[in-house]
């Protein structure tokens, strides 16, 4: 068996650990290529342009380490009372298991980006709780 090793997007050695970080080269390569504007911008991103909310399910977090892509991680609770941005991608991962106040600031956040310039974007997965749509 081959030897692993901790990575930011998870273990190296394994085969999502090796799959994300082919699909990152094979990514990035395509992108410098055919898309320079995107791929500067992906090179421009910063770490608090991305909040990433940990869940037990989805790991987001190790793709975004695999295009070495900065990003914060937060827990559930912490988004209770932290301060998004317009301009800030939100990534809750599944179970999406986020409190009743989470919730209304999911929502404010997700209103607000609506009038943010079109580059700004939120998602859910088809996974999400009910309550956590807006």
């Amino acid at each position: 068996m081959s030897k692993t090793t901790d990575s930011p997007f998870g273990t190296t050695g394994t085969e999502r650990g090796r799959a994300y970080a082919a699909a990152a080269r094979i990514t990035k390569g395509r992108m410098a290529a055919e898309r320079p504007l995107d791929a500067a911008a992906l090179e421009a991103i910063e770490a608090t342009d991305i909040v990433v909310v940990a869940g037990c399910y989805d790991h987001v977090e190790q793709v975004l380490g695999a295009l070495e892509v900065p990003y914060q991680t937060v827990s559930p609770a912490h988004l209770d009372t932290l301060a998004l941005r317009p301009d800030q991608l939100l990534v809750v991962n599944c179970p999406g298991e986020v409190s009743p106040a989470a919730i209304v600031r999911i929502r404010d956040f997700v209103a607000n980006t609506m009038a943010a310039p079109p580059a700004t974007r939120w998602c859910a997965s088809r996974w999400s709780r009910p309550t956590a749509r807006t």
